[in-house]
């Protein structure tokens, strides 16, 4: 370009190129908010899909725990406990179990924690235990937490691995009990009515209700163990005593926040975080700590507030910084594009 029309160039040019930078950043910007709006939205959705999958699942069980608290069957047993009315009880729990497909054990236990009727889901069958291969569990928590609980109430111990012969149980089968107390005519608590829900059947509900983001979705206790995980490997390190398999290990700064509200959504230095808290305690329920041995107590009752379960979804920051990425390149693009038009139309008016 001679000398001369390079001043007139710059004069003509200049300005459209500030124009042009103030617009694509603009633009950029925008772009890139309503991109990380729509992400925000949609991990929002599908962390409340999952924490309301939970709650539904609760429900519904407690009111089979309630049913199963009512039965004649059951009152005729307490009652009067002939084999025959024993037998009857079975029957119904047979029944029971078959039609529900989600209940690994549905129990009758008396007071001094015998168990005086017990079905096993077998496949997709279910058996009643002869009486010589009954046991005792008045030693377990969930007896002795439940045992002490008023007629109606409901106890739900905490989500965590089966233990069978004093060992957790191999595969790995997460358990959820809940059980009440019932009693004779005469008002007596004669032990409780308890069923062991496969918690396989509420992983699944959360993993259905998440499946939009199974990438990246998972489910914490109150502590900050995965109940549910990405990456299975990282499951039940309370059950092991491996605090270093927990979200509060892993990421202390997320989990601060995430451990102290309901529900957010933040931006950290390793992504974005968005849970929901889901409280398996409603009116009329009680917890534990629970024991991770076969017969160890829990350390005390747990109120409704300190029994939480978190939906969690993290979308790492390298995924966030692929998006701001491409959308800056295709901006970048259009862009230079532009002003090379800018840099033709400058020239031909020098």
């Amino acid at each position: 370009m001679p000398d001369r029309l390079l001043p007139l160039f710059l004069r003509f040019f200049l300005p459209l190129a500030l124009l042009l930078g103030v617009a694509a950043y603009v633009l950029g910007t925008a772009k890139l908010n309503t991109e990380l709006d729509g992400i925000k939205n949609l991990e929002t959705l599908n962390v409340g899909r999952g924490a309301g999958a939970l709650t539904s699942v609760i429900v519904e069980v407690t009111r089979d725990v309630r049913f199963l608290a009512t039965q004649n069957e059951l009152k005729r047993a307490i009652e009067v406990p002939t084999p025959n009315h024993i037998k009857d009880l079975a029957s119904e729990y047979i029944q029971f179990s078959i039609a529900k497909q989600m209940y690994d054990q549905v129990r009758w236990l008396d007071e001094t924690g015998m168990e005086r009727v017990r079905v096993d889901l077998v496949g997709n069958n279910a058996v009643s235990l002869i009486k010589a291969k009954l046991q005792n569990k008045g030693n377990r928590y969930f007896f002795t937490d439940s045992i002490k609980l008023a007629p109606g109430d409901i106890f739900i111990s905490p989500l965590d691995l089966n233990i069978e012969g004093n060992a957790i149980e191999l595969p790995h089968k997460p358990m959820l009990r809940f059980a009440t107390p019932v009693s004779d005519a005469q008002g007596a608590k004669r032990g409780i009515v308890i069923v062991n829900y496969l918690g396989r059947e509420l992983l699944r509900a959360f993993a259905n209700a998440t499946n939009d983001i199974a990438s990246h979705a998972m489910l914490v206790n109150g502590d900050g163990y995965w109940l549910k995980s990405p990456v299975p490997a990282d499951e039940w390190g309370f059950m092991f005593k491996k605090p270093e398999l927990s979200l509060a290990h892993r990421s202390p700064a997320a989990w601060s926040q995430i451990s102290a509200t309901d529900e957010g959504q933040v931006i950290t230095a390793d992504g974005l975080w968005t849970w929901q808290s889901v409280y398996p305690l409603i009116d009329g329920m009680t917890s534990s700590t629970g024991a991770a041995e076969a017969f160890q107590s829990s350390q005390g009752e747990v109120k409704s507030r300190q029994y939480v379960w978190k939906s969690v979804a993290h979308r790492p920051a390298e995924q966030l910084q692929h998006v701001a990425q491409t959308i800056w390149a295709q901006v970048i693009g259009v862009a230079s594009v532009v002003m090379g038009v800018f840099a033709f139309i400058s020239l031909l008016l020098a």
